[in-house]
């Protein structure tokens, strides 16, 4: 079952934009994927995943070595969702109705002022390759620029994960600078900062005029 969000408090923009997006995402399909708010009833396919140590390498947070330490993990994931701070979503294929991967959608640290959302995705491995983790990026990117006004999006990526950040390049990411990522319990991430400005996404996803 699918948790309601909490309705925001009028004076809080950010929770509103939020709000729509948790409220607006079962909307948005692409070819193979749709989406829905991340539930409880998503950490078994997660828990799977997390058994693949490929799966946890570029993770800021450490392999759960017990299902309840996942529980809780999305269990505060869900309650940062209802309590608007952050849109996590899970994406499904829509011919098996398997559960594909994890996305987040959260008000930008760097670029918070300018209304610039940063995305997050993390693919279970079974669909990793044909094409699936760009699909999803394609369509968390276009969920957020249709139904906000964000005049930006960031993401950001491991060093080490040369497919990932490929995949940002391709949609049109720019990378705007190298730093190191801050990880749970462990040592930090070399990682890439990436920024796609609105105008360039509609440029790149506008129709080809008639001839």
């Amino acid at each position: 079952m699918i948790a309601a969000p909490v309705h925001p408090d009028p004076v809080r923009p950010s929770a509103i934009r939020i709000q729509r997006l948790l409220d607006r995402c079962v909307r948005h399909r692409s070819a193979r994927l749709r989406l829905q708010p991340l539930s409880l009833a998503d950490v078994a396919p997660l828990w799977q995943a997390t058994r693949n140590p490929a799966f946890n390498a570029f993770l800021t947070w450490s392999q759960p070595a017990q299902r309840s330490e996942l529980v809780e993990r999305v269990q505060r994931m869900v309650a940062r969702s209802q309590a608007l701070e952050v849109a996590y979503l899970s994406a499904f294929d829509i011919v098996s109705g398997r559960w594909v991967g994890l996305y987040r959608i959260e008000t930008d640290p760097d670029w918070g002022a300018e209304r610039v959302f940063e995305l997050g995705m993390w693919v279970h491995p079974d669909f990793w390759g044909a094409g699936w983790a760009a699909e999803l990026h394609a369509l968390g990117t276009s969920l957020a620029f249709l139904e906000s006004d964000a005049p930006a999006l960031a993401a950001r990526s491991a060093r080490a994960n040369e497919k990932g950040w490929r995949t940002l390049e391709r949609m049109g990411f720019r990378r705007d600078r190298e730093y190191e990522e801050p990880a749970e319990g462990a040592p930090p991430i070399p990682a890439f900062r990436y920024r796609l400005e609105r105008y360039d996404w509609e440029r790149a996803t506008a129709p080809a005029a008639a001839a």
